[in-house]
């Protein structure tokens, strides 16, 4: 994200159309920003750490492209319940284990 904020890729006034975002009538658009920001891990990682994958992306992106499969899976992925369950929804193009 800070690489495409950079080199103008991606702005403030085009972020959240990305394909990987909700738009705002989306009628659960709340719940999935709410499980996003839950879930945002993008930031802590090493730079050296090896990057996880879904869909080609990697860091944040990665984790909206998870989450968009997941409720592309199952509507109700995105309710906060759901998330005590959520490992295979979640996992990783390369088929890691997801951390406990």
């Amino acid at each position: 994200v800070l690489e495409g904020l950079k080199n103008k890729t991606i702005s403030i006034d085009n972020f959240s159309q990305s394909e990987l975002h909700p738009n705002s009538g989306h009628p659960k658009a709340i719940d999935w920003i709410f499980v996003l920001d839950t879930l945002n891990f993008s930031f802590w990682t090493d730079s050296t750490d090896k990057k996880w994958q879904v869909n080609g992306y990697t860091g944040y992106f990665a984790l909206c492209a998870a989450i968009k499969r997941a409720i592309d899976v199952s509507p109700c992925n995105i309710h906060c319940r759901y998330h005590i369950c959520s490992f295979l929804s979640f996992r990783s193009r390369l088929r890691r284990v997801v951390p406990a």
